[in-house]
């Protein structure tokens, strides 16, 4: 069973968010590489799991429960330092030096290292493209992940229309068929191939500490939110496994008398169960390959689902 792999026995471990253990090598916010030094700590002091607060893409919102994909890695916590192919332009690694003065602020700065990083990663990846297009593992990481196209051209349509909400965009890229979203990727590939590279570095880097990890018997968990953003490339293409009439919070209680509006849309459970939940089972399936544990925000939202 599952549980043989982790041990039926007492485990100890940390819940940090990633952004908090920046090291030397970071620019300006924790990275997926500083788990490396993190992990051989937690195992000096017999500590064997690592759990994570969400990693998933966000843009501009720090907040990492404020998704734009259900899937996507965020790329703020790409160690840029250790990215392929480097070597070869010594003005991208002087260039480095700028973000990494955010390493000295007792706050992160994170617009101005989305920012910077952002900015550099255009650079990198116009001058190593093509580099990456020939390798092995970037064609087999584009045909194994099935939600990589729609999270592409959601990325390059959010770039054209400067942020705004899927719902103000024109009704040609605000409401897809799948004949005018395969036109949509033919047309646009050229811009989706710089999220394409990106998502493919990110999936490498915290793979490779899965990896690690592994090695030093300790245990990467991930955390899976319950609930996703209604300006989210899932909500965007999956529109019928969401119920925009609703929106979820929580009833007034002893941390606020008011309750709480979250502003989250609600599952369509019928249409997902019409699906056989496939949309479910892609996000598991996607974080068993990041993660050897993962914890399900809310959890009990799945098990009153029919409530």
């Amino acid at each position: 069973s599952a549980w043989k792999k982790v041990g039926i026995k007492h485990h100890h471990g940390l819940n940090i968010p990633l952004s908090s253990i920046r090291t030397s090598k970071s620019c300006g916010i924790g990275e997926y590489y500083d788990l490396i030094p993190f992990i051989d700590w937690c195992e000096s002091l017999k500590m064997n799991i690592i759990q994570l607060l969400p990693l998933n893409e966000s843009n501009n919102d720090p907040s990492p429960y404020n998704a734009l994909s259900s899937t996507a890695l965020h790329p703020i916590y790409l160690s840029l330092h250790a990215l392929p192919y480097l070597e070869a332009y010594p003005i991208l690694k002087e260039k480095l030096e700028t973000i990494r003065h955010f390493n000295h602020t007792k706050l992160i700065h994170y617009h101005d290292v989305i920012k910077g990083k952002m900015n550099w990663l255009r650079e990198y990846i116009a001058r190593t493209a093509e580099q990456f297009t020939l390798e092995k593992g970037y064609s087999h990481f584009l045909s194994t992940q099935p939600w990589l196209l729609s999270y592409s051209l959601f990325k390059v349509f959010k770039e054209r229309y400067d942020h705004t909400h899927w719902e103000f965009w024109p009704k040609e890229h605000r409401d897809m068929t799948k004949t005018h979203f395969k036109e949509c990727v033919d047309e646009h590939s050229s811009e989706m191939l710089f999220y394409n590279i990106v998502q493919y570095l990110c999936f490498s880097q915290l793979i490779e500490v899965k990896a690690y990890a592994e090695k030093k018997g300790v245990f990467i968990k991930g955390d899976i939110p319950y609930l996703v953003n209604s300006d989210s490339v899932d909500v965007w293409i999956h529109r019928e496994f969401f119920d925009l009439t609703q929106v979820a919070g929580a009833p007034p209680g002893d941390f606020n008398k008011e309750g709480q509006y979250w502003g989250f849309p609600l599952y369509n459970w019928t249409a997902l169960s019409q699906n056989n939940y496939s949309w479910w089972k892609n996000r598991f399936d996607v974080a068993s390959h990041l993660y050897h544990l993962y914890r399900i925000d809310h959890i009990a939202g799945l098990d009153r689902k029919s409530v």
